[in-house]
C-alpha cells in the first residue's frame, strides 16, 4: 500500500484533499478503502486495489451507497510520471476486473508512457456493487437462438417479444431496490472524478476506448479540473445512434469486399464476393440449419437457427477485430459452400459477449437514458433499406438492430438532458485514434467530436486495425499514445502508420497437426516456439485467427513459488478451476523436471509445470481433440526439452 492511499483512507482525509484541490465539496461522501486484489498478477507487476465508495445518486447524498472497484497498476520501473492514465472501459456494461489476470496485459502496454494506469468497473457491472446482473437475458439467449422456446417455434418478431419479455423480468427485480436512473455515463464520469480526487492526483490523463471515449468527454464536459491529456480510441459520441452502428458496419464491410477485390490472391480465391454473400444469405433464410456452438467462456453448447440475422452475427464481430477481419472472405464462401464450422465457433464468441461479459442492467442504463439511441427508429430503417449486405444484423442481435428499441420500451428510466446529448467542447489536448475496419464505431462520429475540439491531434486511421487501436494490438497507436502522453501539446510523429502492413485476408486455415520450431527468448528462458504462428502477447502463441482457430501455444515463466497460481489463473480463461492431483507423466528436459497433466474440461489442453529454487515455468498447448495428440508430439514434447532457464 503507498503511503498516498495510506493517508486517504478517512472521510476526513478524502475531503481535505478535496478541499485542497479545490473542487465542490458535495464529493466530500465519497471514500476509498483498500482491499487486497482478488487476482493475482506476476511479482514484478506492483498492483494495488480497493473500492470507492460513492452514494448512488448524489442529489440524495444520504442515501444508499455503492461501491467501484479499483485496480490501479503501478509502473513497474518504480519512479513513473506523477500523473497516471486512467482507463476508462467500453460497453456500457463491460466491467473487466473479474478477469484481471488477462486484461491486465492490455493496460500494461500503456507503460511505455512511464505512468501508473489506474482503472475501474463502472458502477452497476463487474466487480463493483450492487452488479446489476440479468441472468434472465443473458439465458435467454442461449435458450432461444434456435428460435424454439419449451417446443414452439418462433417468429423473428417472437424472438424479440420473448427477449423482451426477460428484459421486463430483470428490470423488475433490479428496481426493487434500485433507482436505475442513476446509472448513465454522467453518474460513471462523476465517478471516476471522485476517485481521482480520493486518491490525491492534482493532473492526471484519460485513455478512453469505444464507450469509454463517450465517458471520457463527459469527464471533459463536466470535470475538467486536473486533465491533463484525454486519449479518444475508437471515438463514440454522447447518445451514439443506432444508425451509427449501422454505418460503422457498413463502412468495415465495404472496406473488406474493396480489398479483397484489389487483391489477386484474395479475388482468386474468393470471386464475387459481395453476390456470393447476398445469395448466401437469401438462401440460408430460405432453409435455415440449424447448428450446435459452444461458448467460449463457459463452455456450455447451444443451438442456433443459422438464418441470415444469425449468419450475419459473427460476421459483425469479425469485422470488428483486427485479427479475426482476415477470414470474413473465407467465412463468407464457408457459407456458401454449405461448411458451417466457422459459424459455430464465431457465435461461441458471439454469446461469451452477451451472456458471459455483458453486463446488461448496466448497459441498458446508460443506452435507454440517452436519446440518440432509441429516438429515430425511421432513420434506422432507412439505412438498412439502402444497405442489404448488412440488414440481417438489424433483424435481431445480442448488441445492436430492432434489439435495442424492444430493450428500451421494458427498461424506463429517465432520460438525460439536452446539454448531456450536446458536442462536448473543449481545449484539453486531445489524441483521436480509429482503425480502418472498426464495425462499431463510425468515422462520421469521429470527425463530428473532433470539429469541437480545439487542441485535437487526429484523428489518425490505421490500417488493417479494427475497434480499438491501442492496448497492445499494435506497436505504432502504442508509440503514438506514448508520445503524445509525454508531450500532448506536440504534434506526435506518425510515420509508423504509413509503415503498417496493409489489411490483407487468410485463404485457408491451418489445420495440420505437423509443426516446424524456431528458437525463442523469453522472460527468464530460452527455448523453442512455433514457427510462423502469432505472437499475440509474449509467450502466447495462436497458430491461426484465435476466434476460428482456437489452437494455441503458451510458454511461461514466474517467479518461484507462483508456478501453480500462475497455472490456475491460465486455465481459469479456459474454464478449468484445478489440476489433477498426479500427472499423467514427467519429461526431463535442459535442467528441467516437467509435470504433465491433461485438465478434465470441454477444451482439449495439456498443461506442463516445472520449477527451480529460483522461477517456475508453465506451458500450455491447446487444441482440437483430433489435433492435439500430434501436437504434443511435435510442439509441445520438443519445446519442453529444450526450454533453458536463463542464466
Amino acid at each position: 500500500m503507498t503511503d498516498k492511499i495510506r493517508d486517504l483512507l478517512s472521510v476526513s482525509a478524502a475531503a481535505a484533499a478535496i478541499q485542497l484541490l479545490g473542487l465542490s465539496t458535495a464529493l466530500a461522501e465519497v471514500r476509498f478503502d483498500p482491499v487486497e486484489c482478488w487476482f493475482s498478477l506476476p511479482r514484478d507487476q506492483p498492483v494495488e486495489c480497493g473500492y470507492l465508495t460513492v452514494p448512488e445518486d448524489r442529489e440524495a447524498p444520504d442515501g444508499p451507497e455503492i461501491r467501484i472497484a479499483v485496480v490501479v497498476l503501478r509502473h513497474p520501473g518504480g519512479d513513473p510520471e506523477p500523473d497516471p492514465i486512467l482507463r476508462l472501459h467500453g460497453g456500457p456494461g463491460g466491467g473487466y476486473l473479474s478477469y484481471m489476470e488477462v486484461a491486465w496485459l492490455d493496460d500494461a502496454a500503456l507503460f511505455g508512457a512511464n505512468r501508473d494506469i489506474i482503472a475501474f468497473d463502472q458502477r452497476g457491472q463487474g466487480m463493483s456493487e450492487p452488479s446489476l446482473d440479468c441472468p434472465e437475458i443473458s439465458r435467454a439467449y442461449f435458450e432461444a437462438n434456435d428460435y424454439e422456446i419449451a417446443g414452439e417455434r418462433l417468429s423473428a418478431e417472437g424472438f424479440l417479444d420473448y427477449l423482451g419479455a426477460q428484459i421486463d423480468a430483470c428490470y423488475d427485480r433490479v428496481s426493487q431496490s434500485h433507482n436505475l436512473s442513476n446509472y448513465d455515463t454522467a453518474a460513471n464520469a462523476a465517478d471516476a472524478a471522485d476517485l481521482m480526487a480520493a486518491l490525491g492526483y492534482e493532473t492526471y490523463n484519460i485513455h478512453g476506448s469505444s464507450y469509454g471515449t463517450t465517458l471520457a468527454l463527459a469527464m471533459m464536459r463536466r470535470h475538467p479540473e486536473g486533465i491533463r491529456s484525454v486519449i479518444l480510441d475508437a471515438p463514440s459520441p454522447p447518445g451514439e445512434a443506432e444508425a451509427s452502428g449501422l454505418v460503422a458496419m457498413r463502412h468495415a464491410f465495404e472496406e473488406v469486399l474493396a480489398t479483397c477485390a484489389a487483391d489477386a490472391a484474395c479475388a482468386a480465391a474468393f470471386p464475387d464476393l459481395r453476390e456470393t454473400w447476398l445469395e448466401t444469405l437469401a438462401r440460408l433464410d430460405a432453409d435455415p440449419p440449424l447448428i450446435e456452438a459452444v461458448d467460449d467462456y463457459t463452455g456450455e453448447r447451444f443451438q442456433v437457427l443459422l438464418n441470415a440475422a444469425n449468419a450475419t452475427m459473427p460476421l459483425r464481430f469479425s469485422l470488428a477485430s483486427a485479427s479475426a477481419v482476415r477470414t470474413v472472405p473465407l467465412y463468407v464462401y464457408s457459407l456458401s459452400e454449405g461448411n458451417f464450422d466457422l459459424a459455430a465457433r464465431g457465435w461461441g464468441g458471439v454469446l461469451a459477449r452477451a451472456g458471459s461479459f455483458l453486463g446488461w442492467g448496466s448497459s441498458l442504463s446508460v443506452r435507454c437514458a440517452e436519446p440518440g439511441s432509441i429516438d429515430d427508429p425511421a432513420a434506422v430503417e432507412r439505412l438498412v433499406a439502402e444497405s442489404p449486405t448488412i440488414a440481417a444484423f438489424y433483424d435481431h442481435g445480442p448488441l445492436g438492430g430492432r434489439m435495442k428499441f424492444v430493450a428500451c420500451k421494458n427498461w424506463p428510466v429517465e432520460r438525460v438532458s439536452d446539454e448531456e446529448m450536446a458536442p462536448v467542447r473543449s481545449d484539453i489536448p486531445t489524441l483521436m485514434l480509429v482503425g480502418q475496419v472498426d464495425a462499431a464505431t463510425a468515422f462520421e462520429d469521429a470527425q463530428e467530436i473532433a470539429a469541437n475540439l480545439t487542441r485535437v491531434h487526429g484523428m489518425y486511421v490505421f490500417p488493417a486495425l479494427g475497434h480499438i487501436v491501442g492496448l497492445g494490438s499494435h506497436d505504432c497507436p502504442a508509440a503514438i499514445e506514448a508520445a503524445f502522453l509525454n508531450d500532448p501539446i506536440a504534434t506526435p510523429d506518425t510515420s509508423c502508420i504509413a509503415e503498417m502492413a496493409p489489411l490483407t485476408f487468410l485463404t485457408e486455415l491451418a489445420t495440420s497437426g505437423e509443426v516446424s520450431l524456431v528458437a525463442y527468448e523469453g522472460t527468464g528462458y530460452a527455448g523453442l516456439v512455433p514457427a510462423g504462428w502469432n505472437e499475440l502477447r509474449p509467450g502466447v502463441f495462436a497458430r491461426s485467427d484465435p476466434s476460428v482457430d482456437k489452437t494455441l501455444y503458451l510458454q511461461l515463466s514466474a517467479p518461484a513459488g507462483e508456478a501453480d497460481d500462475m497455472a490456475l489463473a491460465v486455465l481459469a480463461d479456459f474454464g478449468i478451476t484445478n489440476l489433477p492431483d498426479q500427472p499423467m507423466r514427467r519429461i526431463s528436459g535442459e535442467g528441467l523436471t516437467w509435470d504433465v497433466f491433461v485438465p478434465a474440461g470441454v477444451v482439449p489442453i495439456i498443461v506442463a509445470r516445472a520449477e527451480t529454487d529460483a522461477a517456475g515455468y508453465l506451458a500450455v498447448l491447446v487444441a482440437s481433440r483430433g489435433e492435439i495428440d500430434g501436437l504434443a508430439e511435435s510442439l509441445l514434447i520438443p519445446a519442453l526439452e529444450a526450454l533453458e532457464p536463463a542464466m
